[in-house]
Order: structure tokens, then C-alpha cells, then sequence
């Protein structure tokens, strides 16, 4: 049987996320022929091409221009869509990633071209970061999204043409979802597919990714039977994905497929495992970059730590158990499978990976003599020592990502995620030794949690630019505290100050809230000032200096900040990005 593991249209193409283990599984059975095809680097072609001039007239027809086109308008768009074309190709070469000034000239006429998109009409907002946005369609509501899927529209004219160099001819369909909007496009896809082949099995096969779950709203979501409409079967557990699949695969080929949200309750038995696994996952699909980046994890399983009352991103999983030192050895077995498809630059997605896992992991890189770029994420501890940086970059490791949230000590025992002994003096050290070491620091901030305080933000911000400003690819990312499903302090919130805003709707990712009323006073004051704090980032550590360059310039910095092309630059090139106060004289 042909099995299909398709990338559904959305955010900007930078990285090649891995299935999971199932496909290695499923691809190890010599009935099965599995194939991934990325309709989302489609999608972005077509969008950035003559089908566009199509989508406008479908736009005129449902009186969505805001701008009318005549003829020569059109002719216009097209031009200026073709020329968009050639900037995803640039994307495609090391020599665009060369200098900072190169790869802002060659993003430019792709952000021109959305820009321009954007004002003609006003049906949907089109953007990097989330592909698109439907004007006026609630995403947290499964029936609104189901019903604008069953029409035909502007959008279902791109994903059309975007499954055109689909293979033909497939009985089972996996697609993954990570943003409200992917669920959408994985909606019409599913439409468009099975108007093709009414017997094709579509799977919603992962609906987690980050912050993004619609594990807090499973027994809604079972009980409106909305995804039942559109998705012959829905993994209801992150944690059972790998092992239901390939049962199900079994099983749609045999006639005999469960449908609805399944979990191992859902067969009779177990099929039998292949003894030896051929594949870890598929080869290299197209993304807008010079190389493959595979967005991977060392373990399947949850944060360590797994404490934060503000984190959502546990709440995929229902095992409680913590990684395991032991795993590291099966893990790099897969990275060896993985190199051999053609990866050397990874991304690995665990939430937090240990002091102790990452010693252990380094020392069989270096005993197995394996080598591949690799970035990953940790909680700060004490024991993120200059030795365990020194080994981490002999192992090939360019970029660690730290939710630091705060430099506040009361306000990250607030957040549950204070560390005895971990000082403002001792964190300032940990991202000054791994410069030193030649890893970068990617910071993450929360401002405006729950009793934080303007004074607190503030020095958070200072310390950042402090520790940063002389650092080799130090970046960071500024965000506003949101209030989560399912996560501690939504499960009490009295305990934080506040209370939830109930919501009507069956899959709401965030929340609406009431605060005490000092507390309110409070996060009114840090909300005024949120904009300053983001400009006295990107001032403080240099980032301003770009915007001499044009204005598509920092709208580049935000791709470098925040993609996979931040990724393309910190492991192989050194620019004025690298540390923009400090090469200066590099951003011409």
C-alpha cells in the first residue's frame, strides 16, 4: 500500500520536521511504499506565482478586494509575485547567507510581495510566520473551521495547485498539524484528496507542536465529532503515536481501520514489529534553505523539570516519566540513520534536555566520531558548566535555547522554576563561558506574568543586553505572558491572582483572564511599556543598525531571529548578525 506523510500549507518552509519513529517502522514492512511530500514549500510556490492573478479574480468575485485591480494590475501582481519566486530560490543557496546585507536584499521581494498581497484584498492576511490567516474565521472553534473547509475559496485554489506534484494512487495519509491555521489547510487538503480518491484513509496523526495542543480539549472535540467530518481517524495521545500507526496502516490495509480519535484500546492486538528498522524517517523534503534541517528530539519523552506554571508544552504527553540517560545511546543510532538520508543540521525540540543527558550524549558523539551540527534547548542549572560547553562544542553543538523568563528570583519562584544557588552573577558567567565555547545563546523572556513588575522586566531586559552584547550569536525572543489550557496556573488559578474567562468554544489556545486588582495594576503598567522593552532589545544588542538597509530589513532580523535561517547562519557563517555591535563595519 502507498502511505503518504504529507506537510500541510503554513508557516514559511525553513525546517524538515521528523514524523517520528512510526514511519521507521511502518517503512520496514516490504508491503508498504511510504513517500513525504511537503505541499507547504507547494503551497509557498504557487502562491509566489501566475496562480495568483486566479485567487485575485476569486477575490473580486467574493467582493474581498480592497483595492480594485484593473487588467494591468493584474499583470503587475503577477510580475511582482514572479519576482518573490526568485527570492525562495536565492533561499536555496549558501551563497545568500553569506553577509547579512546579501540575505536582506534576497528576502526582500518576497515581504514586498506579501505586503503587497495583504493591502489588495482583505480575506486573508498571508505572513511567514503563519502562512495564513482567514479574516473574520474563529480558529478556536472546530465547526467554523470545518465549514469554511467544505467551500470553495481563494485559499482552496492554492492548496489545489499545491498538491499537484502529490503521488498519485495512496491509501493512507498522515498529516501533522502545528498551528490553529495548519488545521484549517490540513481540512481542505483532506477535502481536496478524497475528492480525488473517496477510499483514502486521512489520519490527523500529531496535533501538538510547542505551545500549540488540542490534547486540553479531546473530550470536547470527541463530543462535537467535528474532526470526525473531515478525518477518518484522530492519535488522541502524543505518546501513542508511534505504536497506533503503524497498527492502523495494518489495519486500513486489511479492510479493518478504527475510525474517530484512537488509542491503543481502540485494536484488538498488537501488530508485530519488523526486527530490523530500515528508515528513521524520510529523506529530505523541500524547505527555502541550503541544507536540510531536521527538527528532531533525542527522546520522545517530556521536560525533566516539568514544573513551570506557565508551560503548556508537557501537556502533549500523557507518560509522566522523564528522559532517560539510557536513551541516548538508541538515539544516536537514529541520528546515524538519519545522516545517511542526508541530515547534518539538527534541531533538537526536547523542551529540556539535562546536564547529565547532554555529558552522556556528547561523550558517545565523540567515542562513535559523528559529525553534525546540532542546537538544543535547557533549563538553566548550576551544573551548565565551562567543561560540559567545551564538550558540547567539540560535539558539534552551536546553540543552546534557555527559557530564562526572568532575572527576578521572586518572580521565578512565582513560575516554579527558581534554582537554589543559579545567581544573576553565576547566569551572567554560564552565557559568557559559552561564548567562549563558541555556542550562542538564544534567550527566551515572559513579561507580564502574574505579580511580575515593571522594576522586574526592566533588569530582566538590562541583564539580557548586559550579558549578550558581547556574545557570539546571542539572540532572544520578548514574549507576553498568555494563559494556557491545562497548565498549573490555569488548574489554580486563585493561587496566581487571577481568574480564567470561561470560552464558548470547543478549542480555545489561550485564554482570556481577571486580575486582583493590584496585581492588574501591575501587568497595565508592564503592558504600556512592552513595546519600549522590545526596542531597547533590539537597540541595546545592535539589531537597529539594520534598518538603514531598507524596509524589509527588520523583517529579515525577525527570519533570522526566529526560523530555520537562524540556524543556516549560527552553524556555518560568520556575519554582522553573528553580533551586530561588534561587526558593525559588516552591515554595508
Amino acid at each position: 500500500m502507498k502511505i503518504l506523510s504529507i506537510v500541510v500549507p503554513g508557516r514559511f518552509p525553513t525546517v524538515v520536521h521528523d514524523p517520528g519513529k512510526w514511519w521507521g517502522i511502518v517503512s520496514s514492512r516490504v508491503e508498504n511504499e511510504l513517500s513525504c511530500f511537503s505541499s507547504n514549500a507547494a503551497w509557498w510556490r504557487a502562491l509566489c506565482s501566475p496562480v495568483i492573478v486566479q485567487v485575485v479574480r476569486a477575490w473580486k468575485k467574493a467582493g474581498e478586494t480592497l483595492v480594485p485591480l484593473t487588467e494591468k494590475g493584474e499583470e503587475d501582481l503577477e510580475r511582482v509575485a514572479l519576482e518573490a519566486n526568485e527570492t525562495l530560490n536565492k533561499l536555496t543557496l549558501s551563497e545568500t547567507y553569506r553577509s547579512s546585507a546579501r540575505y536582506i536584499a534576497a528576502i526582500g521581494p518576497l515581504i514586498r510581495y506579501l505586503k503587497i498581497l495583504n493591502k489588495v484584498q482583505g480575506a486573508v492576511q498571508f505572513g511567514l510566520g503563519h502562512g495564513a490567516q482567514v479574516a473574520r474565521l474563529d480558529y478556536s472553534d472546530s465547526r467554523a473551521l470545518y465549514e469554511f473547509s467544505k467551500v470553495e475559496s481563494a485559499l482552496s485554489i492554492l492548496v489545489r495547485d499545491s498538491l499537484k506534484g502529490c503521488p498519485r494512487g495512496v491509501g493512507f495519509v498522515a498529516v501533522s498539524v502545528t498551528t490553529p491555521q495548519d488545521l484549517l489547510m490540513a481540512m481542505i487538503v483532506a477535502r481536496v484528496l478524497r475528492e480525488e480518491d473517496p477510499a483514502v484513509h486521512v489520519c490527523l496523526a500529531d496535533h501538538g507542536y510547542e505551545n500549540f495542543s488540542l490534547h486540553p480539549h479531546l473530550e470536547k472535540l470527541e463530543g462535537s465529532k467535528t474532526l470526525d467530518l473531515i478525518f477518518d481517524s484522530i492519535i488522541a495521545s502524543k505518546d501513542d503515536r508511534d505504536n497506533i500507526l503503524p497498527d492502523l496502516i495494518q489495519a486500513v490495509l486489511v479492510g479493518r481501520a478504527p475510525k474517530g480519535f484512537l488509542s491503543p484500546k481502540s485494536f484488538k492486538e498488537e501488530m508485530a514489529r519488523p526486527a530490523e528498522i530500515r528508515s528513521s524517517c524520510p529523506g529530505p523534503v523541500e524547505t527555502f534553505t541550503p541544507e536540510p534541517i531536521l527538527f528532531t528530539r533525542v527522546s520522545p519523552r517530556r521536560c525533566y523539570w516539568s514544573r513551570c506554571a506557565f508551560c503548556v508544552q508537557n501537556l502533549k504527553y500523557d507518560d509522566p516519566q522523564p528522559p532517560s540517560i539510557s536513551e541516548t545511546a538508541t538515539a544516536l543510532e537514529q541520528i546515524g540513520l538519519k545522516m545517511e538520508l542526508g541530515y547534518r543540521n539538527f534541531i533538537f525540540s526536547d523542551e529540556a534536555l539535562s546536564p547529565a543527558l547532554l555529558n552522556r550524549f556528547c561523550d558517545e558523539i565523540l567515542r562513535l566520531g559523528l559529525k553534525f551540527k546540532w542546537a538544543c534547548r535547557c533549563k538553566l542549572e548550576r551544573a551548565h558548566t565551562k567543561e560540559l560547553f567545551q564538550k558540547m562544542a567539540l560535539a558539534g553543538c552551536y546553540e543552546i535555547l534557555y527559557g530564562l523568563e526572568s532575572i527576578s528570583p521572586r518572580v521565578l519562584k512565582l513560575m516554579d522554576k527558581y534554582v537554589e544557588g543559579l545567581t544573576k552573577e553565576r547566569t551572567k558567567e554560564i552565557f559568557s563561558e559559552m561564548s567562549e565555547c563558541g555556542i550562542g545563546a538564544h534567550i527566551n523572556l515572559i513579561a507580564a506574568f502574574p505579580g511580575d513588575t515593571l522594576g522586574e522586566v526592566e533588569e530582566t531586559v538590562d541583564f539580557v543586553v548586559e550579558s549578550l552584547s558581547g556574545a557570539e550569536n546571542g539572540t532572544f525572543t520578548l514574549n507576553r505572558f498568555a494563559l494556557f489550557p491545562d497548565t498549573p496556573i490555569f488548574k489554580e488559578p486563585g493561587k496566581f491572582g487571577l481568574a480564567v474567562v470561561p470560552e464558548a468554544t470547543d478549542m480555545p489556545m489561550q485564554y482570556k483572564y481577571l486580575l486582583r486588582p493590584e496585581l492588574k495594576e501591575q501587568s497595565e503598567a508592564v503592558d504600556k511599556e512592552l513595546g519600549r522593552f522590545h526596542r531597547k532589545l533590539f537597540s541595546g544588542l545592535g539589531w537597529e543598525s539594520f534598518r538603514p538597509l531598507g524596509p524589509e530589513a527588520m523583517d529579515a532580523v525577525h527570519l533570522y531571529l526566529g526560523t530555520g535561517h537562524g540556524a543556516i547562519f549560527k552553524s556555518s557563517f560568520k556575519t554582522a548578525f553573528s553580533n551586530p555591535l561588534k561587526y558593525a563595519d559588516a552591515i554595508d
